[in-house]
């Protein structure tokens, strides 16, 4: 048999694994490649990757390079079968798991849009459900096969590459040897090529030479201002280890939300005695002989972009209402939402303050942004469940909620059942339909039965119910009252409107098809008339489309961006008001509407006003009296007055603030400013204005930093026990 040197067996390991590696980068550059706007910017960020895969390619082998190297382990490699099968094992067990994490890291980026990191630990909390939602969504045991499939053969094969290595004898000699079947290297020649080899090795693993010696690191690639490049830039394997210590929640320093207290209390009109950092205000009620009734349906992943509803600052000209879209995207996904337009109050720019559905209920519970990114949601965190919020301050008020799945999911039952008294808590243990899928009941038999609970109510009752069916598997059950499938669009116009497939827009429909039948339900009870409806999405979703404009998706808004409806056409008039909302703003809403009296302690504030003759309208609306009739117009004027700002915190210490039709992205670590950016959602170039509007970006900026550490205080200090027995003074 020839005999030759290690070199070229180690680079074969090298670069075969390299190959593989920067093929699933690849596949992932794909997908990415349509919301990348910094073209110039690729390149370099597939090299960066490249590195990054090259370094965790030298882990991967490095046993066997080091087996190579070493003259005596290289014989045995070759030659002792025992040793060579301990080597391939260990090597087929390293590459399963960086196979098993490139392949989460795929399926987290087509779900988040973002890579694998360990701040995603926390989905192992409810890990049963986890599992379920994967068996259901993906062909789990065709995959597993696979993978051991797969590793068989990757045994076999590198058993076989290392069975055929002839290691090259070494002779005590002091120079190079080249005679018959005893050729051979030096000695002194061995060490030095083998040292070569090692410091080789180190090289690549290391990732870079610089004149500073810093290794390569996380930050190489965040080098453009596109975030998207990132993305494709970074390593699965890099990503778990650089969030390592992301799992404890990091307290801020308290001094920063004592600095940004006097602006936070001129932009929400605190009173004037609060001192810091006291966000505490006394609502006096109104209460009615026959109190108001109050239904809260967050649905999940329910988008702006994908409704068939106006789109707010965001759509493009000529797709504010699907009406008059062209005909290549005609499409209608929520009819039923649709004709709810007419008799209810829409805002087409509300957003949710943070994603996924866990911060999106925490935030709306309480009224803060869910900043909490770094040691998973606040709501499974012991030390941060314990909250003031108002849903407690339903006096006198059947409490209830309601999912179709299990409250223990993301500790879920803890934020409520811990803070809100005698709550009467129904899950899928509760209801008389069978599970559909790992969500529980279908969204169809939740709202179904939930109508039967409240018919048995004896007081004026609030109600909060989480749907969950517009959610991988997208399941619509056989019980579906009459649901009626929608033609196949074609990928052309589903492409166009961001859904990633039929089966996703089905759900949307079904999901909207249960919203029907629930109100067909209500309208038929004795308390539909007083009741106040309140519909809005948890967040939103990270697909991009063809409605909206650039300006919009270089923000990324559809993230947050959802539908809100207040529908009670007694004492609410229809109509559709374009100012800035979020879910922060829905129970202070939701009290006003109830006549309670009330504490606020957080950053919400009630979204509409009172007229004498008992109806309310929104905020920023104002009477206009013509021939004795009224009616009720929006009012630039008094939406300034408000100073309506949107916070959203994106991720941990990166910050989106909305105003009017701006929308600034920062990051809190960035001190010097240089990465910010400023877009206008209602324009199409997508560009950065940071540097046009220098004096605009410059406010948002702080107030952006503002929120973002008042958020972070208040969720450490909003106890309940920190307002029992607080004196009301009046505003």
């Amino acid at each position: 048999m020839r005999k030759f040197s290690p070199l070229p067996l180690i680079a074969f390991l090298l670069l075969t694994h390299l190959f593989l590696f920067f093929c699933f980068r690849l596949i992932l550059f794909y997908f990415a490649y349509p919301q990348i706007t910094d073209h110039d910017a690729i390149l370099e960020g597939l090299y960066i990757g490249l590195k990054f895969d090259m370094r965790y390619v030298v882990f991967l082998t490095l046993l066997s390079n080091l087996c190579l190297i070493i003259p005596f382990s290289e014989r045995l490699l070759a030659e002792n079968r025992f040793f060579r099968y301990c080597v391939c094992f260990w090597q087929t067990a390293v590459f399963f798991v960086y196979l098993l994490v490139y392949l989460i890291d795929i399926l987290v980026y087509f779900y988040l849009n973002q890579r694998v990191d360990l701040t995603l630990l926390d989905l192992l909390e409810e890990a049963d459900i986890g599992f379920a939602m994967i068996w259901q969504s993906y062909p789990v045991f065709w995959i597993s096969l696979a993978f051991f499939i797969l590793s068989i053969a990757y045994f076999g094969f590198w058993n076989r590459v290392f069975a055929t290595h002839a290691a090259v004898p070494v002779h005590r000699k002091k120079h190079i040897v080249f005679i018959g079947k005893r050729a051979g290297t030096s000695l002194g020649f061995a060490v030095f090529l083998r040292c070569c080899i090692l410091l080789f090795l180190f090289v690549l693993g290391y990732g870079q030479i610089s004149s500073n010696l810093f290794p390569l690191r996380w930050s190489n690639a965040y080098f453009s201002v596109d975030k998207n490049i990132a993305l494709i830039a970074l390593n699965p394997m890099q990503n778990l280890f650089d969030t390592r210590d992301a799992v404890d929640f990091i307290i801020p320093d308290e001094k920063y939300a004592v600095e940004a207290f006097p602006r936070m209390k001129k932009l929400l009109r605190l009173p004037e005695r609060n001192k810091p950092v006291d966000f505490s205000r006394y609502y006096a009620g109104d209460k009615t002989d026959k109190p108001l009734n109050v239904v809260i349906v967050m649905m999940e992943s329910w988008t702006t972009p994908k409704a068939g509803l106006p789109h707010g600052t965001g759509a493009k000209a000529g797709f504010t209402d699907h009406k008059e879209y062209p005909a290549e995207y005609a499409l209608d996904p929520t009819p039923f939402t649709e004709k709810l337009l007419a008799t209810s109050l829409y805002y087409p720019n509300f957003y949710a303050n943070a994603r996924t559905t866990a911060r999106g209920i925490f935030s709306t519970l309480t009224g803060i942004a869910d900043t909490n990114f770094l040691a998973s949601t606040s709501s499974r965190n012991p030390k941060m469940v314990d909250q003031h919020i108002l849903f407690d301050e339903f006096a006198g008020y059947e409490r209830y909620y309601m999912i179709g799945g299990n409250a223990n999911w993301a500790n879920i039952r803890g934020i409520f059942q811990n803070n809100i008294e005698d709550l009467q808590l129904l899950e899928e243990s509760d209801w008389k339909a069978s599970n559909s899928d790992v969500w529980g009941v279908s969204d169809l038999a939740l709202l179904r039965e939930s109508v039967g609970v409240l018919n048995k109510s004896k007081k004026p009752f609030i109600a909060f119910i989480q749907t969950a069916g517009y959610h991988r598997p997208f399941t619509i059950p056989d019980d579906n009252e009459g649901f009626e499938y929608a033609p196949n669009p074609g990928k052309e116009v589903l492409d166009a409107w961001g859904f990633t497939n039929e089966a996703e827009y089905q759900a949307l429909r079904f999901a909207d098809h249960a919203l029907k039948k629930f109100f067909e339900r209500a309208e038929q009870t004795d308390w539909y008339e007083d009741t106040v409806f309140i519909l809005f999405g948890d967040h939103g979703t990270i697909e991009y489309n063809s409605i909206m404009n650039k300006g919009y998706l270089a923000a990324r808004a559809q993230f947050w961006h959802t539908p809100f409806f207040i529908h009670c056409p007694k004492h609410i008039p229809a109509g559709i008001n374009p100012a800035l909302h979020s879910q922060a703003d829905i129970f202070p809403t939701a009290a006003m509407l109830a006549g309670l009296s009330f504490l606020n302690t957080t950053l919400g504030s009630p979204m509409l006003q009172k007229l004498p003759g008992g109806l309310f309208i929104p905020r920023e609306f104002e009477a206009i009296e013509e021939n004795g009739a009224y009616t009720y117009e929006y009012s630039q004027k008094l939406d300034e007055a408000f100073g309506n700002y949107v916070y959203i915190a994106a991720s941990e210490g990166v910050n989106l603030l909305l105003k009017d039709q701006y929308a600034h992205v920062s990051d809190i670590s960035d001190k010097t400013h240089d990465f910010d950016a400023l877009y206008d959602m209602s324009e199409d170039s997508g560009k950065n204005l940071a540097g046009e509007l220098p004096e605009l970006a410059k406010r948002m900026r702080q107030i952006s930093d503002d929120y973002y550490y008042t958020c972070k205080y208040l969720i450490l200090h909003n106890q309940k026990d920190k307002y029992q027995g607080s004196l009301p003074g009046a505003e």
